[in-house]
C-alpha cells in the first residue's frame, strides 16, 4: 500500500487462510482479507482483536499492525 493516508480499523479475526494471511471482520460486519509482513505482527489467533491498516481505495483487503490477546466475546 503505497502512497496516500491509511485508515486505521480495528477489526476480529474469523479465519487462518494460511501463515501470514487472515479473513478478518469489522465492526459493522464488512469481511476482508488481512496480511501480516514480515516482522509487522506475531500470528494472530480465532477471536483475537486486531488493528489494521487499510488503503482508502481498496477495502478489500489491509496490513495487520498489531494484534492483543483479547477474546472477543461470541
Amino acid at each position: 500500500m503505497h502512497g496516500g493516508e491509511l485508515i486505521l480499523l480495528d477489526a476480529e479475526v474469523r479465519q487462518v487462510v494460511k501463515m501470514g494471511v487472515y479473513r478478518v471482520q469489522l465492526e459493522n460486519g464488512h469481511e476482508l482479507t488481512a496480511f501480516s509482513g514480515p516482522g509487522a505482527v506475531r500470528v494472530a489467533d480465532l477471536g483475537e482483536r486486531v488493528r489494521m491498516a487499510v488503503a482508502p481505495w481498496d477495502f478489500s483487503r489491509g496490513r495487520l499492525l498489531s494484534a492483543t490477546k483479547q477474546m472477543v466475546e461470541s
